[in-house]
């Protein structure tokens, strides 16, 4: 809710962002009033906040229906960005942790209440440093979540906010606690604690349900830091910490008892963004109120400000009280201030790794860019099939977006709800179907594109899956390397038998699927290139095809019983993950290891 500027201040010279708040979007009269009352009661109270880790607010001024919070420019990112990315390493992790839980300390003793904790609402400077935002608007705006109560509104983000604030209960200092655990939760299982697939379903878990333990989604955190993550869910405020710090206290303490290391790797935070963008917390109207007896105002739009009377609401400590009596000012030379940069709006530049996420089966895609390599066999590959001989090059000549986890349980569901159709048999392994992190398997062929038509998508033809999965150029025998490990994927030793389990070794610690991204991404931000469960490719399946694959863009055979699957599953052999290897299958069979991923149309 709400748009973002970049903006500057050009009387004390420097760089500011604002974020605006209609509050016509408000249809009730009586809820502008109240909205516009609140917003500068609990923004008077945000101003006063002064901590090297929440973003300062330097003024708050209205004009019309609008109202506009002028606060410091942050350079740099948010954990919500870092998340989608990579999973960060356990030392960046416990350290953002311990910076957000001092920020959230500090506000309480001040009596202020964030409400709203979420990965998007912790930002991360140019140095790694934590920025909290939105103090001041969390309790007014919301980006998922705004329903009423008795009490007014019950505000917050889903998935984060805590129990007594969605049965529209008091809150305190307790309540941000409680989002933050699920902000760290989800930084070190690579998923928050309450999933599911309707906002009731998610309201009923968070009220009502126990998180799962953390050690049961990433073996090796133990019973000592399940005991944290219990008492900082607490369905009840009184259970929790005594403070946000005391929380991340125990919880580094405890991490770093149980966990080893170098097993729980993970790439480092990145200290230097890839692209520079600014970042903010603010609420509402693009006048500037700035110190000085005259009171400088400055524009950020184009057009004619509105033709009301202006009540200018000021608290920037420098600034004299403005009269409203003081006639409204002219509308000032352009050159004052840059024309307005809503964030929203602002072209995109896709890079190698780049994410998106699409908004119809929820999953994140990865930009995997245009490029040529060698298809097949490689040198290091000794035991590599006739089937994937001669190797040959191959040219992908068109960037794609690719699905960054094979497609989980959660997705699916969301499909067969949407369009109605009947789930496959739940495996034993995920009875019901309630892990939903997890890749969804027992799908055919047929299901596999259904899904993509609907999610606007198709299946990828074999030669992207492989380009993909070799990161672009690599020629190693897997994903990462020319050795097999279960330090770096989910499979087993394939023995035949219809009640075979996986393999449990050094990371892979999972009879059967793991939840998605549970090892490292390859090059190109891709998880589960190898392992976890094999994935239906677009192509059928033909044993001489490579003698006579076109260089450019193969589609595969024309005709054919059998379509390709790769990458191999839970209970597969080593050398069905092989990079090269090329599996296939009868489009209309299932099985406990078929699952897919999508690339966008």
């Amino acid at each position: 809710m709400g748009v973002v500027f970049r903006a500057y201040d050009p009387v004390l010279g420097r760089q500011v962002a604002i974020k605006t708040l209609k509050l016509s979007d408000f249809s009730n009269p009586s809820e502008r009033d109240a909205l516009r009352d609140r917003l500068a009661r609990e923004a008077r109270a945000a101003a006063a906040l002064s901590h090297a880790g929440i973003v300062t607010i330097h003024d708050v001024v209205q004009q019309g229906d609008l109202i506009s919070l002028v606060m410091e420019r942050i350079e740099g990112q948010t954990l919500a960005d870092l998340l989608s990315a990579a999973p960060l390493d356990l030392t960046a992790a416990l350290r953002i942790i311990r910076e957000t839980a001092a920020a959230l300390d500090y506000a309480h003793r001040k009596g202020i209440v964030h409400r709203d904790i979420k990965p998007a609402n912790i930002m991360l400077d140019e140095t790694g440093a934590v920025k909290v935002a939105d103090f001041g608007i969390a309790k007014i705006t919301t980006s998922q979540t705004r329903t009423e109560s008795a009490g007014g509104f019950i505000v917050g983000t889903a998935g984060y906010m805590a129990p007594e604030q969605l049965r529209g209960a008091p809150v305190d200092g307790k309540t941000d606690q409680f989002s933050l655990a699920v902000v760290a939760y989800e930084m070190l299982a690579h998923r928050r604690p309450f999933v599911a697939d309707s906002m009731i379903a998610l309201t009923h878990q968070v009220v009502f349900e126990e998180a799962p333990t953390l050690s049961t989604l990433r073996p090796g955190f133990g019973p000592a830091v399940d005991a944290v993550f219990q008492k900082a869910l607490s369905k009840s405020p009184a259970n929790r910490y005594p403070t946000c710090s005391a929380f991340a206290a125990d919880l580094e303490a405890k991490v770093n008892a149980a966990v080893n290391q170098a097993t729980l790797a993970y790439p480092s935070i990145p200290r230097k963004p890839s692209s520079k963008r600014a970042w903010w917390a603010a609420a509402a109207a693009i006048l500037l109120a700035i110190a000085g007896a005259a009171a400088t105002y400055f524009v950020l739009h184009k057009r004619e400000p509105p033709s009301v009377k202006q009540t200018p609401v000021t608290f920037a400590k420098a600034a004299p009280p403005i009269e409203q009596s003081r006639p409204t000012p002219p509308p000032p030379s352009p050159t004052l201030a840059p024309t307005p940069v809503p964030l929203e709006k602002a072209p995109v530049v896709v890079k190698p790794g780049a994410i998106r996420v699409n908004k119809k089966d929820g999953q994140k895609y990865v930009w995997i860019p245009p490029g040529a390599f060698t298809m097949g066999c490689v040198p290091d590959d000794a035991t590599c099939g006739g089937y994937a001989k001669p190797p040959h090059r191959v040219t992908i000549s068109n960037g794609f977006w690719m699905a960054q986890n094979i497609t989980t349980v959660a997705a699916y569901k969301a499909f067969a709800e949407a369009t109605h159709r009947d789930m496959p048999k739940a495996p034993k392994f995920n009875p019901n179907w309630t892990l939903l992190d997890h890749p969804m398997v027992e799908v055919n062929w047929d299901d596999a594109v259904a899904f993509s038509a609907w999610a606007g998508a198709r299946l990828p033809t074999e030669a992207e899956w492989e380009y993909a999965a070799r990161g672009g150029t690599g020629e190693t025998v897997f994903p990462w390397g020319n050795d097999a490990s279960h330090e770096l994927a989910n499979f087993g030793e394939g023995t035949g038998g219809t009640d075979e389990q996986g393999a449990k070794e050094g990371k892979d610690q999972w009879l059967y699927t793991s939840p998605v991204a549970s090892f490292a991404p390859n090059a190109f931000n891709l998880y589960d290139m190898a392992g976890n469960a094999s994935q239906w490719c677009s192509d059928w399946f033909s044993p001489g095809y490579y003698a006579k694959s076109p260089e450019k863009d193969p589609p595969g055979a024309e005709t054919g019983k059998l379509k390709i699957t790769r990458g191999g599953s839970w209970k597969s052999p080593a050398r069905f993950l092989h990079t090269s290897f090329r599996g296939a299958r009868a489009p209309e069979e299932r099985g406990l290891t078929s699952g897919f991923r999508c690339v966008l149309k």
